[in-house]
């Protein structure tokens, strides 16, 4: 509550807060070394009393920094642990594991260390810099880099890998065409070749347009359907 008094000189003061018990001590100790001057003051004074108090509290934040980092790569490692054993994690998070467990890479070393070896294994160009800019994290890259198998040295490095990083090229099924390949062409037969579609019906067409004699076979049949014709109706007249 802000009604609640509240003496920063007081260790517990801090503690009831969540600051550790050593980070509590050495901020008490800052207040009581150098606490706020009256309000009568100047203000260079109370300013040059600020930047007193801030450089005895510079070992505790710096703690407290580096304490916030520390959870920050737990957490990251946790949760990339937590992926391989699921399955899900793919050949980065494997590098990365393996860039802490070999080298005992922090998280961004073992970030860096997993690009370069990615980069190596996939067949890609290594990063350019510039001669004499190597930092931790450049040589983690570089360690990765050499342990997936590249060689800034080597001239053709890049092809080789690139060549062995390639899927394996299958052949593409010819496609199919609408004009038959000449294997696929029908023998030549003694059979008569066949009419043109036009001619087709007109022979078909040709005895009920009178074009051409009617055969036997197609007369008769027109006699017998007459002949039951006539009988049908001579039926329905006796009836």
């Amino acid at each position: 509550m802000i009604s609640e008094s509240f003496d920063p000189a007081d260790a517990d003061a801090w503690i009831a807060r969540g600051r550790r018990p050593e980070h509590a001590a050495v901020i008490a100790d800052a207040w009581r070394r150098f606490p706020d001057l009256p309000a009568a003051a100047s203000p260079e004074d109370r300013l040059a009393r600020m930047r007193q108090r801030a450089l005895a509290l510079r070992p505790v934040m710096e703690s407290m920094s580096q304490t916030a980092d520390q959870e920050r790569q737990a957490r990251n490692f946790a949760f990339t642990e937590n992926r391989v054993a699921k399955g899900e994690g793919d050949e980065r998070d494997r590098a990365i594991l393996r860039a802490r467990s070999l080298h005992c890479y922090d998280w961004d070393k073992s970030v860096r260390y997993a690009s370069g070896w990615y980069a190596a294994h996939a067949g890609w160009e290594p990063e350019v810099r510039r001669p004499g800019c190597s930092t931790p994290l450049t040589l983690a890259y570089d360690q990765g880099f050499a342990d997936g198998g590249g060689n800034r040295d080597d001239l053709f490095d890049t092809a080789r890998r690139a060549f062995e990083a390639a899927p394996p090229q299958t052949v593409a099924p010819l496609l199919a065409t609408g004009r038959p390949v000449p294997s696929a062409w029908p023998k030549p037969t003694d059979e008569p070749l066949p009419a043109r579609w036009n001619r087709r019906l007109l022979i078909l067409g040709a005895p009920e347009a009178a074009l051409l004699p009617r055969p036997p076979q197609f007369a008769r049949g027109l006699k017998r359907q007459a002949g039951e014709g006539r009988g049908c109706a001579g039926e329905s007249r006796q009836v």
